[in-house]
């Protein structure tokens, strides 16, 4: 469903690499090129604490991370970049809003977001008011 809402192959690009891979949003847009291996299908992500894992992503995600890449006419090594100039690495709120924006457009009447959108937030927001209760 939001595959068909996508006017941007970059979007098209972040949601399989997330739905397939289950990374965070985080990890996401920590992403340079060269983390990832496309004859592999496989990527290094950085996750909480620096720790360095493998994820692996299905073949469909790897003909859209290769379609995203071909259509880019910059040379910045981020692997998810704005579309306006000067294409800065994007961050997770941005990710957060594009897949909101995507999601309004083919939600149901009467649907706000879609599930894993907002359960998505819900826990960043519960890990995010944990640990900052643990600090002080």
């Amino acid at each position: 469903m939001l595959h068909d809402s996508c006017s941007e192959i970059r979007d098209l690009a972040m949601i399989d690499l997330l739905a397939s891979t289950g990374m965070r949003v985080g990890e996401l847009v920590g992403l340079d090129h060269e983390d990832i291996n496309f004859y592999e299908r496989e990527c290094v992500v950085f996750g909480k604490g620096a720790h360095e894992h493998l994820v692996y992503f299905d073949a469909r995600t790897k003909i859209h991370l290769m379609n995203y890449l071909d259509s880019r006419t910059d040379n910045n090594p981020t692997l998810f970049v704005s579309l306006a100039l000067p294409h800065d690495r994007l961050c997770i709120g941005g990710v957060e809003t594009r897949l909101r924006e995507i999601w309004y457009k083919t939600a149901p009447e009467g649907e706000l977001m879609c599930t894993w959108c907002r359960d998505k937030i819900t826990r960043n927001r519960q890990e995010s008011r944990f640990a900052k209760g643990s600090s002080a």
